[in-house]
């Protein structure tokens, strides 16, 4: 996954296995893949977040 928009991510932290498991038969698999690969963070100067599904 290698998207220009995503250049400026900035990681907060790693999302934990349990929550991969937990969602990867309900969300589409490229949320997993940026799950996996960028974790928890922003990008876009901040203006989105990629965060734990569960917080909404």
């Amino acid at each position: 996954m290698n998207y220009e928009v995503l250049k400026d991510f900035k990681k907060v932290s790693g999302v934990p296995q349990e929550i991969i498991t937990e969602y990867e038969k309900k969300i589409p698999q490229d949320m997993i893949d940026l799950y996996k690969e960028y974790g928890f963070g922003s990008f876009f100067h901040d203006y989105f977040k990629v965060t734990a599904l569960y917080n909404f």
